[in-house]
Protein backbone atom coordinates (compact mmCIF):
# COMPACT_ATOMS: atom_id res chain seq x y z
CA UNK A 1 0.00 0.00 0.00
CA UNK A 2 2.82 2.35 0.91
CA UNK A 3 4.57 1.61 -2.41
CA UNK A 4 1.36 2.35 -4.30
CA UNK A 5 1.08 5.69 -2.47
CA UNK A 6 4.63 6.65 -3.43
CA UNK A 7 4.02 5.79 -7.10
CA UNK A 8 0.79 7.76 -7.16
CA UNK A 9 2.54 10.75 -5.58
CA UNK A 10 5.30 10.54 -8.19
CA UNK A 11 2.78 10.71 -11.03
CA UNK A 12 1.02 13.65 -9.41
CA UNK A 13 4.28 15.59 -9.00
CA UNK A 14 5.40 14.90 -12.56
CA UNK A 15 2.08 16.23 -13.85
CA UNK A 16 2.83 19.59 -12.21
CA UNK A 17 5.81 20.30 -14.55
CA UNK A 18 5.44 21.15 -18.22
CA UNK A 19 7.87 19.38 -20.53
CA UNK A 20 10.60 21.43 -22.22
CA UNK A 21 9.69 22.83 -25.62
CA UNK A 22 10.75 20.47 -28.37
CA UNK A 23 10.84 20.98 -32.12
CA UNK A 24 11.89 18.50 -34.77
CA UNK A 25 15.29 19.16 -36.32
CA UNK A 26 15.05 21.38 -39.39
CA UNK A 27 16.39 20.22 -42.72
CA UNK A 28 19.49 21.93 -44.12
CA UNK A 29 19.02 22.87 -47.78
CA UNK A 30 21.82 23.69 -50.20
CA UNK A 31 21.86 26.16 -53.06
CA UNK A 32 24.51 27.76 -55.28
CA UNK A 33 24.92 31.47 -56.04
CA UNK A 34 26.76 32.49 -59.22
CA UNK A 35 27.84 36.10 -59.74
CA UNK A 36 29.60 37.79 -62.63
CA UNK A 37 30.32 41.52 -62.87
CA UNK A 38 29.07 41.72 -66.46
CA UNK A 39 26.63 38.89 -67.21
CA UNK A 40 25.00 38.09 -63.88
CA UNK A 41 25.40 40.95 -61.43
CA UNK A 42 22.89 39.79 -58.81
CA UNK A 43 21.31 36.59 -57.52
CA UNK A 44 17.99 36.80 -55.65
CA UNK A 45 16.90 34.05 -53.25
CA UNK A 46 13.63 33.19 -51.60
CA UNK A 47 14.86 31.43 -48.45
CA UNK A 48 11.65 29.49 -47.86
CA UNK A 49 11.63 28.26 -51.46
CA UNK A 50 15.18 28.04 -52.78
CA UNK A 51 13.99 26.63 -56.08
CA UNK A 52 12.40 30.02 -56.75
CA UNK A 53 15.71 31.84 -57.20
CA UNK A 54 16.19 34.60 -59.77
CA UNK A 55 19.44 35.54 -61.50
CA UNK A 56 19.60 39.09 -62.81
CA UNK A 57 21.10 38.67 -66.27
CA UNK A 58 20.31 42.25 -67.27
CA UNK A 59 23.37 44.50 -66.84
CA UNK A 60 22.57 46.99 -69.61
CA UNK A 61 21.40 49.79 -67.31
CA UNK A 62 23.08 52.90 -65.93
CA UNK A 63 20.77 54.37 -63.26
CA UNK A 64 18.36 52.83 -60.79
CA UNK A 65 15.63 54.75 -58.99
CA UNK A 66 14.26 54.02 -55.53
CA UNK A 67 10.61 52.89 -55.56
CA UNK A 68 9.67 53.28 -51.88
CA UNK A 69 6.92 55.83 -51.23
CA UNK A 70 9.18 58.28 -49.40
CA UNK A 71 12.42 57.24 -51.07
CA UNK A 72 13.92 59.27 -53.92
CA UNK A 73 17.47 57.91 -54.16
CA UNK A 74 19.12 57.55 -57.58
CA UNK A 75 21.93 55.00 -57.77
CA UNK A 76 24.61 54.06 -60.32
CA UNK A 77 25.51 50.77 -61.95
CA UNK A 78 28.95 50.68 -60.36
CA UNK A 79 29.57 47.16 -61.71
CA UNK A 80 29.38 48.59 -65.22
CA UNK A 81 31.76 51.38 -64.08
CA UNK A 82 29.14 54.12 -64.28
CA UNK A 83 30.32 57.33 -62.60
CA UNK A 84 28.75 60.76 -62.01
CA UNK A 85 29.84 64.39 -61.56
CA UNK A 86 27.82 67.40 -60.40
CA UNK A 87 28.65 70.38 -62.63
CA UNK A 88 26.74 72.70 -60.22
CA UNK A 89 25.29 74.42 -63.30
CA UNK A 90 21.49 74.59 -63.59
CA UNK A 91 21.49 75.58 -67.28
CA UNK A 92 21.26 72.38 -69.33
CA UNK A 93 22.53 73.86 -72.62
CA UNK A 94 25.61 75.43 -71.02
CA UNK A 95 27.04 71.95 -70.35
CA UNK A 96 28.14 71.09 -73.88
CA UNK A 97 30.93 69.56 -75.97
CA UNK A 98 33.35 72.25 -74.75
CA UNK A 99 33.05 71.16 -71.15
CA UNK A 100 36.45 69.87 -69.95
CA UNK A 101 35.54 66.32 -68.98
CA UNK A 102 39.24 65.43 -68.62
CA UNK A 103 39.43 67.46 -65.40
CA UNK A 104 36.28 65.98 -63.88
CA UNK A 105 36.47 64.17 -60.53
CA UNK A 106 34.10 61.26 -60.98
CA UNK A 107 32.06 59.98 -58.06
CA UNK A 108 30.75 56.50 -57.22
CA UNK A 109 28.06 55.24 -54.87
CA UNK A 110 29.56 54.29 -51.52
CA UNK A 111 28.57 52.99 -48.11
CA UNK A 112 28.28 55.46 -45.20
CA UNK A 113 27.10 55.22 -41.60
CA UNK A 114 23.58 55.87 -42.91
CA UNK A 115 23.73 52.98 -45.36
CA UNK A 116 24.49 52.72 -49.06
CA UNK A 117 24.60 56.33 -50.28
CA UNK A 118 24.18 57.46 -53.91
CA UNK A 119 26.95 59.61 -55.39
CA UNK A 120 24.36 61.94 -56.89
CA UNK A 121 23.48 62.94 -53.33
CA UNK A 122 20.40 64.97 -52.47
CA UNK A 123 19.33 66.23 -55.88
CA UNK A 124 16.42 68.22 -54.41
CA UNK A 125 14.58 69.42 -51.32
CA UNK A 126 13.03 66.26 -49.88
CA UNK A 127 11.01 68.05 -47.21
CA UNK A 128 8.15 68.31 -49.73
CA UNK A 129 5.81 65.41 -50.54
CA UNK A 130 6.99 65.80 -54.13
CA UNK A 131 10.69 66.77 -53.96
CA UNK A 132 11.70 70.12 -55.43
CA UNK A 133 14.70 69.62 -57.68
CA UNK A 134 17.77 71.86 -57.38
CA UNK A 135 18.00 71.47 -61.19
CA UNK A 136 21.73 70.75 -61.12
CA UNK A 137 23.15 69.29 -64.34
CA UNK A 138 25.16 66.10 -63.83
CA UNK A 139 27.62 64.33 -66.10
CA UNK A 140 27.17 60.56 -66.30
CA UNK A 141 29.99 58.44 -67.73
CA UNK A 142 30.40 54.77 -68.62
CA UNK A 143 32.72 52.68 -70.86
CA UNK A 144 31.91 52.68 -74.56
CA UNK A 145 33.26 50.47 -77.33
CA UNK A 146 36.22 52.78 -78.07
CA UNK A 147 36.19 55.34 -75.24
CA UNK A 148 34.10 56.40 -72.27
CA UNK A 149 30.69 57.81 -73.06
CA UNK A 150 29.56 61.00 -71.32
CA UNK A 151 25.94 62.18 -71.13
CA UNK A 152 24.37 65.02 -69.19
CA UNK A 153 21.45 64.54 -66.81
CA UNK A 154 19.09 66.97 -65.09
CA UNK A 155 16.40 65.94 -62.61
CA UNK A 156 13.50 68.26 -63.42
CA UNK A 157 11.05 67.32 -60.68
CA UNK A 158 9.16 64.43 -59.14
CA UNK A 159 5.42 64.13 -58.74
CA UNK A 160 2.62 61.58 -58.58
CA UNK A 161 5.11 58.84 -57.73
CA UNK A 162 7.30 59.45 -60.79
CA UNK A 163 10.76 60.80 -61.58
CA UNK A 164 10.97 63.44 -64.30
CA UNK A 165 14.38 64.00 -65.88
CA UNK A 166 16.12 65.31 -68.98
CA UNK A 167 19.23 63.80 -70.52
CA UNK A 168 21.31 63.98 -73.67
CA UNK A 169 24.71 64.09 -75.32
CA UNK A 170 27.09 66.99 -74.78
CA UNK A 171 26.97 68.00 -78.46
CA UNK A 172 23.18 68.25 -78.37
CA UNK A 173 22.58 65.49 -80.95
CA UNK A 174 20.38 63.74 -78.37
CA UNK A 175 18.08 65.63 -76.00
CA UNK A 176 15.20 63.79 -74.34
CA UNK A 177 12.84 64.15 -71.41
CA UNK A 178 11.24 61.17 -69.70
CA UNK A 179 8.93 60.25 -66.82
CA UNK A 180 9.91 57.15 -64.90
CA UNK A 181 7.01 55.95 -62.70
CA UNK A 182 7.55 54.17 -59.40
CA UNK A 183 6.35 50.59 -59.07
CA UNK A 184 6.40 49.55 -55.42
CA UNK A 185 6.17 45.88 -56.36
CA UNK A 186 9.89 46.26 -57.10
CA UNK A 187 12.67 47.77 -55.01
CA UNK A 188 14.08 49.84 -57.89
CA UNK A 189 13.26 51.12 -61.36
CA UNK A 190 16.06 50.99 -63.96
CA UNK A 191 17.05 53.20 -66.88
CA UNK A 192 19.51 52.67 -69.75
CA UNK A 193 21.09 55.55 -71.68
CA UNK A 194 22.24 53.07 -74.30
CA UNK A 195 18.74 51.97 -75.27
CA UNK A 196 17.10 55.25 -74.15
CA UNK A 197 14.41 53.37 -72.27
CA UNK A 198 13.35 51.95 -68.92
CA UNK A 199 15.10 48.61 -68.41
CA UNK A 200 12.93 45.58 -67.69
CA UNK A 201 13.42 42.25 -65.90
CA UNK A 202 16.39 43.41 -63.83
CA UNK A 203 15.02 42.20 -60.49
CA UNK A 204 12.05 40.11 -59.29
CA UNK A 205 9.08 41.50 -57.37
CA UNK A 206 9.82 42.16 -53.67
CA UNK A 207 7.36 39.45 -52.68
CA UNK A 208 9.48 36.85 -54.45
CA UNK A 209 12.88 37.30 -52.76
CA UNK A 210 14.44 37.66 -49.31
CA UNK A 211 18.15 38.21 -49.95
CA UNK A 212 20.15 39.39 -52.94
CA UNK A 213 23.80 38.47 -53.45
CA UNK A 214 25.61 41.10 -55.53
CA UNK A 215 28.60 43.49 -55.58
CA UNK A 216 28.72 46.71 -53.53
CA UNK A 217 31.23 49.55 -53.78
CA UNK A 218 33.05 51.03 -50.79
CA UNK A 219 36.26 52.65 -49.62
CA UNK A 220 39.27 50.33 -49.41
CA UNK A 221 40.31 51.90 -46.10
CA UNK A 222 36.99 50.91 -44.50
CA UNK A 223 37.12 47.29 -45.67
CA UNK A 224 40.77 46.51 -45.00
CA UNK A 225 41.87 42.92 -45.67
CA UNK A 226 38.58 42.03 -47.41
CA UNK A 227 38.73 40.73 -51.00
CA UNK A 228 37.60 43.24 -53.64
CA UNK A 229 37.56 44.06 -57.34
CA UNK A 230 39.17 47.34 -58.53
CA UNK A 231 37.18 50.28 -59.96
CA UNK A 232 38.10 53.45 -61.87
CA UNK A 233 38.72 55.16 -58.54
CA UNK A 234 41.87 53.79 -56.87
CA UNK A 235 40.44 54.18 -53.36
CA UNK A 236 37.12 52.44 -54.16
CA UNK A 237 36.62 48.70 -54.50
CA UNK A 238 33.79 46.31 -55.32
CA UNK A 239 32.96 43.84 -52.58
CA UNK A 240 30.71 40.82 -52.59
CA UNK A 241 27.71 41.85 -50.56
CA UNK A 242 24.15 41.04 -49.59
CA UNK A 243 21.10 43.25 -49.99
CA UNK A 244 18.21 42.47 -47.65
CA UNK A 245 14.54 42.72 -48.51
CA UNK A 246 12.62 45.12 -46.27
CA UNK A 247 10.47 42.20 -45.09
CA UNK A 248 13.39 40.18 -43.71
CA UNK A 249 15.94 42.73 -42.53
CA UNK A 250 16.61 41.91 -38.88
CA UNK A 251 20.10 40.43 -38.73
CA UNK A 252 22.24 38.56 -36.21
CA UNK A 253 25.67 37.01 -36.72
CA UNK A 254 26.95 34.12 -34.63
CA UNK A 255 29.97 31.81 -34.61
CA UNK A 256 29.31 29.84 -31.41
CA UNK A 257 26.74 27.27 -32.54
CA UNK A 258 27.00 25.31 -35.77
CA UNK A 259 24.27 25.24 -38.39
CA UNK A 260 23.64 21.60 -37.56
CA UNK A 261 23.03 22.33 -33.87
CA UNK A 262 21.20 25.67 -33.99
CA UNK A 263 17.44 25.78 -33.53
CA UNK A 264 14.50 28.16 -33.22
CA UNK A 265 14.97 28.76 -29.49
CA UNK A 266 18.65 29.65 -29.88
CA UNK A 267 17.94 31.93 -32.84
CA UNK A 268 15.12 33.91 -31.25
CA UNK A 269 17.33 34.89 -28.28
CA UNK A 270 20.13 36.38 -30.39
CA UNK A 271 20.53 40.19 -30.53
CA UNK A 272 19.17 41.48 -33.87
CA UNK A 273 19.77 44.74 -35.74
CA UNK A 274 18.04 46.11 -38.83
CA UNK A 275 20.27 46.18 -41.91
CA UNK A 276 19.88 46.97 -45.59
CA UNK A 277 23.19 45.59 -46.81
CA UNK A 278 26.10 43.46 -45.60
CA UNK A 279 29.65 43.48 -46.99
CA UNK A 280 31.85 40.41 -47.66
CA UNK A 281 30.23 38.68 -44.71
CA UNK A 282 31.17 35.09 -45.47
CA UNK A 283 34.53 35.76 -47.11
CA UNK A 284 38.12 36.28 -45.99
CA UNK A 285 41.32 36.67 -47.97
CA UNK A 286 44.13 34.24 -47.20
CA UNK A 287 47.32 36.26 -47.76
CA UNK A 288 49.51 33.15 -47.82
CA UNK A 289 47.56 31.26 -50.49
CA UNK A 290 46.30 34.49 -52.14
CA UNK A 291 42.82 33.00 -52.30
CA UNK A 292 39.34 33.94 -51.13
CA UNK A 293 38.05 31.56 -48.46
CA UNK A 294 34.74 31.18 -46.64
CA UNK A 295 34.30 31.16 -42.87
CA UNK A 296 32.21 28.04 -42.34
CA UNK A 297 31.77 28.83 -38.63
CA UNK A 298 29.94 32.08 -39.32
CA UNK A 299 26.15 31.82 -39.33
CA UNK A 300 23.93 34.64 -40.60
CA UNK A 301 20.49 34.76 -38.96
CA UNK A 302 17.61 36.65 -40.58
CA UNK A 303 14.13 37.20 -39.18
CA UNK A 304 11.00 39.26 -39.71
CA UNK A 305 9.86 38.59 -36.16
CA UNK A 306 8.09 35.33 -36.92
CA UNK A 307 10.23 33.46 -39.44
CA UNK A 308 13.87 32.61 -38.65
CA UNK A 309 16.52 31.52 -41.15
CA UNK A 310 20.15 30.52 -40.62
CA UNK A 311 22.63 30.74 -43.54
CA UNK A 312 26.16 29.40 -43.87
CA UNK A 313 28.60 29.56 -46.78
CA UNK A 314 30.18 26.13 -47.21
CA UNK A 315 32.36 26.60 -50.29
CA UNK A 316 33.66 29.26 -52.69
CA UNK A 317 35.27 28.98 -56.12
CA UNK A 318 36.10 31.35 -58.95
CA UNK A 319 35.91 30.15 -62.54
CA UNK A 320 38.22 31.24 -65.35
CA UNK A 321 35.53 33.44 -66.92
CA UNK A 322 35.33 35.57 -63.77
CA UNK A 323 32.27 33.96 -62.23
CA UNK A 324 32.19 33.80 -58.42
CA UNK A 325 30.44 30.67 -57.14
CA UNK A 326 29.32 30.34 -53.52
CA UNK A 327 27.65 27.26 -52.06
CA UNK A 328 25.16 28.12 -49.33
CA UNK A 329 23.48 26.02 -46.65
CA UNK A 330 20.08 27.38 -45.56
CA UNK A 331 18.03 26.23 -42.59
CA UNK A 332 14.55 27.48 -41.71
CA UNK A 333 14.16 27.25 -37.94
Amino acid sequence: MRIYTYISLLFLLSACFEPDEMLPKSKINTTTVRLNTSKNQAAYLSLSELSRSYDSTGSDWHLRFENETNGWGIFLNTLSRVAIHNTKSTYFDSVNEYYDVQQVEWQFDISTSDGFTPAIGEWGDFSFTNPKSFKNVYLVSWPGELSRQVYKLQILDAKNGSYHFRYGTLDGSLDKTIWLPKDEQYRFGYFSFKSNEISKAIEPKKSRWDVCFTFLSDSLSKRENLPYLPTLEAEIGLYQGILLNEQLNQVAIDTLVSLEDTDFFYAKNLPYNKQKELYSLFYTFNKDSRKIEVNTKLILYLTDGSRYFAIRASNFTQSQNGTFITELNVKQL
